[in-house]
């Protein structure tokens, strides 16, 4: 069994996530990222405030996110 699928079925986060995926989770204080440009592999996004995550990575006056699981959400469901 994969690494992924035994910490998903123990209800364990299989990406390091110092928030423990609050964001995805709809806590108000760790709103979701809206994606404003997909580029490539990488997700330009906006958030007020932008979240200390470890996961997001600054460029210019933009941010763009790294987090597999967020990515995989946009590429799947466009969120």
């Amino acid at each position: 069994m994969q690494q992924a699928e035994r910490e998903e079925g123990s209800g364990k986060s299989p990406v390091a996530c110092d928030r423990d995926m609050g964001c995805l989770k709809g806590r108000e204080e760790l709103p979701l990222c809206q994606v404003e440009k997909p580029i490539a592999d990488l997700l330009f996004v906006t958030a007020t405030p932008l979240p200390s995550c470890r996961h997001m990575r600054f460029f210019g006056n933009g941010a763009y996110c790294t987090c597999p699981v967020r990515k995989e959400l946009h590429r799947r469901h466009g969120l």
